[in-house]
């Protein structure tokens, strides 16, 4: 319970930070210009996607 009151209280600072974040990621010259699509949701459907289709 204490993680769900740490994010109720502070989910401002948290969204700015990831916004913050976000940005950054946007302007450096990398293949990701996404944080949640590129770095976490992309790499976690091709690990289900492999585990349903049998390959590695």
């Amino acid at each position: 319970m204490e993680g769900i009151e740490f994010f109720s209280k502070n989910w401002m600072w948290i969204m700015i930070a990831f916004w913050t974040a976000e940005k950054v990621v946007k302007l450096t010259p990398t293949r990701y210009d996404d944080i949640l699509i590129d770095m976490i949701v992309g790499p976690v459907l091709q690990q289900i996607k492999g585990l349903t289709t049998g390959k590695k």
